[in-house]
């Protein structure tokens, strides 16, 4: 049948009528608990008639929200809140401003998503801006989606859906703070710990400890010796800390076996052989015009010092005799030794009776070396070492010459030893000639060498116990 133009007018009239009744038609507001700003559609039909009012411009259900002097007002866990400002958020009225100063991203009120009551099913119509309703009388419920809204759970929803936020906007309970840097309050020293403190950006502040500081190794001030106690200190870092001292315990020794140099404190072992108490390391007193080998500190402390013949009798005549009675360089209750001196020591080693002096032994100069730190034998490619039966413990500090005195040459470190006698050469060699103890690396003969040793130049000197 074909309808006539009147009929198809009629009916469009009468479905416009039925709309225009439900825009106008009213009712109360409600207490549910929202998270959003407008509603745009009724639920479906099933689920009963919703009214849509419109309130400042915008539809809402009065269900859900009511309209005072045009704001729309909802409720958020009994209280009330502005649509048009602000949003429920897992039960909390937080201003979109909040929101937007934490996210980066601004809140649109009039496009947020928000809940319809009563909708057994909900569908998400995407628009970034829209005021736009659903059609009044649809049978689904259809929510504007914002790219600044927050993400929240429909109301009445039978399916449990959530909105989706493209701004991740996080919920106060999941914000974390910034904090800002530590500053110190009370600094660390090495004997207290100290204190610094930070705030963040929502005004917390919290403290914490400054581990106390580690002190510098302990530094010699005053050395102790076997005549006194010394000292020693340590600082901490930082301008302000402190400084602390200690006690070095003084030095102490057998004297059986040592003696103490009452001049400087330093220690000497000596060694009995026969009837004659030698010191058993090289002297190593700093007197005027004596020097290390090379003019190096480490080698005294092995060698012990190097004099001139004038500096080891500090002014005392030539002596032959047993004693010598020349104290010379030597400490208080020690002697320089004669040369008669030196032949009874090399016979009291390789057991010679005779009488001659200067006496030279074949074998002694093996007997009294140390074990160790001589150089090969050039000769046979033997070690240089001895045996150092008698704890002699001789050691080849070489010797300084033309000029040595003043700093000149030195040579045979570690191949020769060399002491000096209170005795002056023969009178065939002259008044500038002393006798000079001397013991090779590659010679097992310990004897004097005489007509190149003069005065001036450096050896070394060991010392006789004025009464053993």
């Amino acid at each position: 049948m074909t309808n006539s133009p009147s009929k198809i007018a009629l009916a469009v009239g009468i479905l416009l009528a039925v709309a225009l009744s439900f825009s106008c038609s009213g009712g109360g507001g409600g207490d549910d608990e929202v998270s959003s700003s407008s509603v745009k559609s009724k639920p479906s039909s099933s689920s009963g008639d919703v009214a849509v009012k419109p309130c400042g411009g915008v539809s809402y259900d009065p269900k859900l929200y009511r309209c005072e002097l045009g704001e729309l007002i909802g409720k958020c866990r009994g209280n009330d809140y502005y649509v048009s400002y602000q949003q429920c958020v897992n039960g909390v009225i937080v201003d979109n401003n909040s929101l937007s100063s934490s996210s980066g991203s601004p809140i649109n009120p009039s496009s947020s998503s928000l809940p319809i009551a009563g909708n057994s099913s909900s569908s998400i119509i995407e628009s970034p801006s829209s005021s736009s309703l659903p059609v009044a009388g649809n049978s689904s419920s259809s929510i504007i989606e914002s790219p600044s809204s927050s993400s929240l759970p429909i109301a009445g929803n039978s399916s449990s859906s959530v909105v989706s936020s493209s701004s991740s906007v996080p919920s106060s309970s999941s914000y974390v703070p910034v904090w800002g840097e530590w500053t110190e309050i009370t600094p660390a020293t090495c004997e207290s710990v100290g204190e610094e403190t930070r705030t963040n950006d929502i005004e917390e502040t919290e403290t914490r400890e400054i581990p106390k500081l580690n002190w510098y190794a302990w530094s010699v001030v005053t050395p102790a010796t076997c005549l006194g106690a010394g000292e020693e200190k340590r600082t901490c870092p930082g301008n302000a800390s402190p400084t602390q001292t200690r006690t070095i315990a003084q030095i102490e020794y057998n004297p059986a076996a040592k003696f103490c140099d009452s001049r400087d404190g330093k220690l000497y072992k000596f060694v009995t052989i026969g009837t004659q108490n030698w010191m058993a390391e090289n002297l190593n007193y700093n007197a005027s015009g004596s020097k290390c080998y090379n003019n190096n500190p480490d080698n005294c402390n092995t060698y012990g010092r190097l004099y001139g013949w004038a500096t080891a009798m500090n002014g005392s005549a030539s002596s032959t005799a047993n004693p010598s009675g020349v104290q010379g360089v030597c400490p208080s209750g020690w002697h320089l030794p004669s040369s008669v001196e030196w032949d009874k020591l090399l016979r009291s080693v390789d057991g010679n009776t005779e009488t001659d002096s200067p006496y030279r032994s074949p074998t002694a100069g093996r007997n009294l070396k140390a074990k160790n730190g001589w150089n090969i034998n050039n000769d046979n490619g033997q070690s240089g070492n001895g045996t150092d039966d008698f704890g002699f413990a001789a050691l080849p500090g070489g010797y300084g010459y033309y000029g040595g005195s003043s700093g000149g040459n030195f040579a045979y470190v570690g191949d020769q030893g060399e002491w000096w006698s209170s005795s002056n050469c023969s009178s065939n060699w002259g008044t500038n000639c002393a006798y000079v103890w001397i013991i090779f690396n590659n010679y097992e003969s310990f004897g004097p060498t005489v007509g190149t040793e003069t005065k001036s130049d450096l050896h070394s000197v060991r010392c006789v116990q004025d009464s053993p």
